[in-house]
Order: structure tokens, then sequence, then C-alpha cells
């Protein structure tokens, strides 16, 4: 089974190995990776580097734009993230089996002056898929998008790039938020620092190289107890510094899944997360993690709940890349 991928990157599966990338860009390659291990699977992958090369049996091309689809015919094709750039790819050729494998909300960055109606009366009409990441993610598409076919396939939880290590022992007084941007970070420390009036021995992990509040004050001046730990793009030191910390924070914020949270609950490291949105993550934090962050009293109340008995938290079998590739076979193989 041959498998044609296209991504706007200049990266591939190596690059994104040893040196790091963003979630979307780390899903997307080591899943092509992985297929490529599977007997009897070819994959071709179009990316934006000009250096057209063969790296671990996967066949990378220089995609340089939307004319070399001319050359592809009656091949599986996996876009990603771009509906509007599917829908001119399937303009210039219409003899392949196309998919959009989303990572985004629906929003007009991807898709220009194309309404979500024009999207859908396309895609429908030339049975055009698109794959979710997240039953939240799914019902936002199944609004926007009614009639196209669309496929819930979870991001994948690599596992032997997060070790765990049963040597660690885990500070009582830490807790770890880590995004790549500002996610409503300012609601997360409100709770913070009412829970750090109760304990002033707590701190709270950044994972990020530079906080700035939306009138330029210094994150760290306003919140003493913060502890800025920068970019960690090792993977094993990353997992370690997770596996010290009592608990991670989920994100005030509707994400499309939230691949942080997954990989500390795979760590054994519980995540408080937000029940006042509807978000991805709540696909797989129980329950009793959830709090109401826009009220900062509940979200200390969950911290010391946590401090007083921290609970066994577990990933389950659905959410690891083994079971995640057996759902792209799946769907390949229709």
């Amino acid at each position: 089974m041959r498998v044609i991928f296209i991504i706007n990157q200049d990266s591939n599966h190596q690059t994104v190995i040893s040196r790091g990338g963003g979630a979307s860009e780390w899903l997307f390659f080591l899943t092509a990776y992985k297929l490529s291990q599977i007997e009897g699977n070819e994959i071709i992958i179009y990316n934006k580097d000009q250096a057209e090369q063969i790296l671990d049996g996967i066949q990378y091309k220089f995609y340089t734009n939307n004319e070399i689809i001319k050359t592809i015919q009656n091949e599986t094709v996996i876009m990603q993230r771009e509906l509007l750039a599917l829908k001119k790819i399937h303009e210039i050729n219409p003899n392949n089996k196309y998919y959009c494998w989303c990572h985004d909300h629906y929003s007009g960055k991807y898709q220009a002056e194309h309404t979500p109606a024009m999207i859908n009366e396309y895609f429908s009409k030339f049975n055009i898929h698109v794959i979710c990441i997240s039953n939240f993610q799914k019902r936002i598409y199944r609004t926007k998008l009614p009639r196209v076919t669309i496929h819930l396939i979870y991001n994948a939880l690599f596992k032997e790039y997060y070790p765990k290590s049963d040597s660690i022992t885990y500070n009582k007084d830490v807790m770890l938020f880590a995004s790549n941007w500002d996610k409503r970070l300012d609601v997360v420390l409100r709770g913070c620092r009412e829970y750090h009036n109760k304990n002033p021995n707590f701190r709270l992990y950044l994972l990020k190289p530079v906080y700035v509040g939306p009138n330029g004050d210094d994150w760290k001046r306003r919140f003493p107890f913060i502890e800025l730990k920068g970019c960690i793009k090792d993977k094993t030191e990353y997992s370690k510094l997770i596996q010290g910390c009592l608990g991670v924070f989920g994100t005030h914020f509707p994400e499309t899944f939230g691949c942080v949270f997954a990989e500390a609950i795979h760590l054994g490291v519980p995540v408080i997360g937000d029940n006042s949105i509807a978000t991805g993550y709540r696909d797989f934090i129980p329950n009793n993690l959830l709090c109401n962050f826009n009220n900062p009293h509940k979200i200390a109340e969950k911290i010391e709940e946590i401090y007083n008995n921290r609970p066994i938290v577990k990933l389950e079998d659905q959410f690891y890349d083994d079971k995640v590739i057996q759902e792209w076979m799946k769907l390949l193989k229709q």
C-alpha cells in the first residue's frame, strides 16, 4: 500500500526526533514513519525541503507548488491541516483519494476566503474526507461541515520517546504548566496564587522561554512562585522533569487534543483540567481531576486535593501509537 503525505514544512522525521518540533509536525512525521515500518507499506512525503532524499525507507520529495500534484495518479493522499490547499490540489488533479488531517480549530487561517459552506459543498461533492483528533474537534468540524465524511483518529503517544523512570521521587510542592504559547496562563496563575498563600513552598514550573503579560508585565515579577524552565527539547530530560512534579495543569483553552497532557498521564503524573469549557483533553483526563478554572478557589482546592492524595493515573491503550497506527491502517485500507 502506497500513501502520499503532504506538509507545508521543510522538516522530516529524523529532524523532529533529534531536535523536536511543534506537536502537529511531530505527530505528522512520526505517524508517517511508523506506517512506513509496516511490511508492504510505501510512504512518500512531499515537503518544502529542496533536498530530495530517502530516509529510513521514506522517500522525501520537494513540493514545489500545487502543479506537482499532476504527477500523482490514483493514490491515497493525506494533506496536513489545510482544507483550502487540499481543495485547490483536488481541482488540479481529482484522480486521487484525498484526506485532510486536521489538527486545528476550524478557522479562517487555513481557509482564506472560503466559507465553511463552500468547503462543505466541495468536499462532500467529491468525497474528500477529514480526519479529526478528538471528539471535541470532530463536533466542531461536524457543525461546520455537516455533509463531509469525518473520521476520528486520536493523536498517538509514541511511548519510546517518553521513558518512565521508577527512581524519580516527585516534589509535592511543584506543579507544571507547559504550552508553546500563552493559552490563558493568567487563569491558572490566579488559582496558583491562592494556593501559594496557603503553601509558601509551592512553585510552578513554566516550560516556555519567555512569558510576558498583556500589559508588558513580566510573569515572574508578578508571581514570585514561578520558575522558568525554558524549552526542553530532549524528550528524556523533559520526561524526567514532568515525573518530578506533583502534577501538570491543563489550559483554560479549547485544545483540539493536548499532547503534553497525554504525555504527563502516560508518565503517571495527574493533570488538573478545566471543566468550564469544551476541550479535546477531556477525552483522556479523568473527571475527578477536572475543576472550574474560572474560580481560583477551585484550582487551589484541586492542587491541595492531589497534594494530600495523589491519584494513580494511566493513559488508556487507545491513545498509544500501536493502537492509533492500527486505526490508520483500517482507514487507509478502505
